[in-house]
């Protein structure tokens, strides 16, 4: 009677043991979830393209559905850059941009184009180390700031939420111009409305980035300390 009741419950167990490796709950699949929009980016390095002489005059961002952009316009073709997560560092300085980019992950834009022309004129109205767009109300981006350029190579540090899929692609025009497109999605999945066993959805009301330091007037990167200040005490509505 022993061994058959010992043989039973080692029966049972293994049953059960394989019911639960075989098949996945359901509250393991709906968390699991679909590709956010579709999108299949990832957050790996792009880098494409080769160096230009066209100057760069123009940087702007703008919000869409699925994810938030940021446009580099060039006075003529510009095909090259390399673009990806980690520490941001200013042209021919060295200097690191983390402590003044708000931001719970850091983008390293570098375009293979000067931002001056023949004359070494600069042709974008910013310096080193200020804040370039205003993001306020965006669902991903936190920041854009300058890094210079020096020797052909133009550096931006791109302050986002998190570690998110992006693309970089190139497009033509408006008229003799290009332009360098950086889009980064808003989330890497999609969050079922009604899933079963599903607890957690992302918070609505994100914590704010502190990243962003308050850098006093009078040392580096000083003029645009009060930019710095709003981002690291200013809690962004929209979602995370």
């Amino acid at each position: 009677m022993r061994i058959r009741r010992t043989v039973t419950t080692l029966t049972v167990a293994l049953a059960a043991l394989i019911a639960a490796t075989a098949a996945p709950t359901t509250a393991t699949q709906a968390a699991t979830g679909s590709p956010y929009c579709g999108i299949t980016w990832g957050s790996a390095d792009k880098t494409a393209g080769a160096l230009s002489s066209a100057p760069l005059i123009d940087v702007r961002t703008g919000r869409h559905d699925c994810h938030d952009r940021v446009v580099f316009e060039f006075d003529g073709p510009v095909t090259g850059y390399s673009v990806g997560y980690g520490e941001t560092y200013t042209e021919g300085e060295g200097l690191a941009l983390s402590p003044y980019t708000a931001g719970d992950a850091l983008l390293r834009v570098s375009l293979r184009a000067p931002a001056y022309d023949d004359e070494h004129l600069a042709t974008v109205p910013y310096r080193t180390g200020e804040h370039v767009a205003n993001v306020l109300r965006y669902q991903t981006l936190r920041d854009v700031v300058f890094g210079g350029s020096f020797e052909g190579y133009s550096t931006f540090a791109v302050g986002v939420r998190a570690r998110l899929p992006f693309r970089v692609f190139v497009l033509a025009g408006p008229g003799s111009h290009s332009r360098i497109v950086l889009d980064v999605a808003h989330q890497w999945q999609e969050w079922p409305t009604a899933a079963v066993g599903v607890r957690h959805r992302p918070d609505p009301h994100p914590r704010p980035s502190r990243r962003a330091t308050c850098i006093p007037p009078g040392t580096t990167l000083g003029a645009s300390w009060t930019a710095a200040c709003l981002w690291s005490r200013t809690t962004p509505p929209s979602g995370r």
